[in-house]
């Protein structure tokens, strides 16, 4: 039994910005972020089962996320993240400003996928540890020690410590 069409198009008004959003932080890439969102509602809408509604958006980021992994695994690769221009008072900042992002980007884009999910998910969607870990397949206390080591990397890479 499929999800109704009414319910559908209410479910995916309500949560597509969010879905999109998580895809493209997993992913970094337009156009795969579109994909991972159009499938994810796909799969919702044909899902044998219907969804309940508490949880629907557990369940969008949790086919998203299977869906980047799967991918991740098959091509083992992942997009570069792109850089958004913010306003600077002098050149300096700007060039330390740019520096630092390109920095954070790179570490945020070396992170294990389990352990930039936990991070996205805590941090972007400020989902609980437990729902987390729920999502993720894993304990509550292993999604705090992931999103624990992913701010400790992001903020290494920040201060320009290697690592």
């Amino acid at each position: 039994m499929s999800l109704p069409t009414a319910n559908f198009h209410d479910i995916y008004g309500r949560y597509s910005r969010d879905v999109y959003r998580f895809a493209l932080y997993l992913s970094g890439d337009t156009s795969q972020a579109e994909d991972l969102t159009s499938e994810a509602f796909l799969r919702l809408w044909s899902a044998p089962a219907p969804a309940q509604l508490d949880t629907v958006k557990s369940y969008l980021f949790a086919i998203v996320r299977n869906l980047y992994v799967q991918n991740w695994r098959i091509e083992k690769r992942e997009a570069p993240l792109t850089e958004s221009a913010a306003p600077y008072q002098s050149v300096e900042q700007a060039i330390d400003a740019k520096a630092e992002l390109a920095r954070v980007l790179a570490a945020l884009a070396e992170l294990d996928p389990l352990e930039r999910a936990a991070l996205l998910l805590r941090s972007d969607h400020q989902m609980a540890y437990e729902d987390v870990a729920r999502l993720l397949e894993i304990t509550p206390v292993s999604a705090r020690v992931k999103v624990h080591r992913a701010r400790q990397k992001l903020m290494q890479a920040r201060k320009g410590i290697q690592s």
